[in-house]
């Protein structure tokens, strides 16, 4: 709960199995002529492939698939802008404070020395 209110998400989009946001790349821009199947929806394709800057993998996506994935993202997008409008209001209240109370801030420094 406490996670949600101050920390906001990071919204990156697609992302490889190694973490990297990844892009699309055309056929064209890669000069591939290949009929590859789409990773989501096993059609033929010859659309592009989704891959990150280091090339840890290239998924093929046809051009549907690529479009609904732009469309959730930006949805997402939308979301996330929403959450973070919301979350100064929550800021305020503090963590497990309640409205007859007062937050307090408590600040501690330990030296060991030898």
């Amino acid at each position: 709960n406490t996670k949600r209110k101050f920390y906001k998400k990071m919204s990156s989009g697609p992302v490889c199995r190694n973490g990297h946001p990844v892009f699309l790349m055309t056929c064209k821009e890669m000069a591939w002529d290949k009929v590859m199947k789409c990773e989501a929806c096993q059609k033929n394709t010859r659309f592009g492939v989704m891959t990150c800057k280091f090339r840890c993998s290239m998924d093929a996506t046809c051009e549907k698939c690529e479009r609904l994935m732009q469309q959730r993202q930006k949805e997402s997008e939308l979301e996330l802008a929403a959450e973070q409008v919301a979350a100064p209001e929550d800021a305020k209240a503090g963590v497990g404070v309640r409205a007859d109370q007062k937050a307090a801030v408590v600040r501690c420094r330990v030296c060991v020395t030898s």
